[in-house]
C-alpha cells in the first residue's frame, strides 16, 4: 500500500502534464491532455470530469460525472467576473 503522503505521477514522452496520478490513498486518476497542454478530462473509475476552455486557455466549463456543469465567465481583460456552479454536494459525487 502506498505511503499516504506520497503521490506518484506518470508522463508520456515530452508531455508537460502527467497522464496518470496515484494518490497516497491508492486512488488512481487518468488525465487526458489536449495539444495545448490543457486538461480535457480527469477520470477515476466510472467518474469523469470534463473541462472546456476559451481561446485564451481559460477554463469555461467543468462538467462532473453526474452531468452537472460549472461555468466560468471572463471580461475582455480575461478577469474572472462570474462563476456559476451546481450545488457543492453534487460536485463531490
Amino acid at each position: 500500500m502506498p505511503n499516504k503522503t506520497e503521490i506518484n505521477y506518470k508522463y508520456n514522452g515530452r508531455e508537460v502534464k502527467p497522464y496518470q496520478v496515484l494518490t497516497g490513498e491508492g486512488l488512481l486518476y487518468y488525465y487526458k491532455i489536449d495539444k495545448l497542454q490543457r486538461i480535457e478530462q480527469i477520470s477515476n473509475g466510472n467518474k469523469i470530469t470534463k473541462y472546456t476552455y476559451n481561446v485564451h486557455s481559460f477554463i469555461t466549463t467543468m462538467t462532473n460525472s453526474l452531468g452537472h456543469e460549472s461555468r466560468y465567465y471572463y471580461d475582455k481583460l480575461c478577469n474572472l467576473i462570474q462563476y456559476n456552479s451546481p450545488v457543492v454536494e453534487d460536485l463531490l459525487s
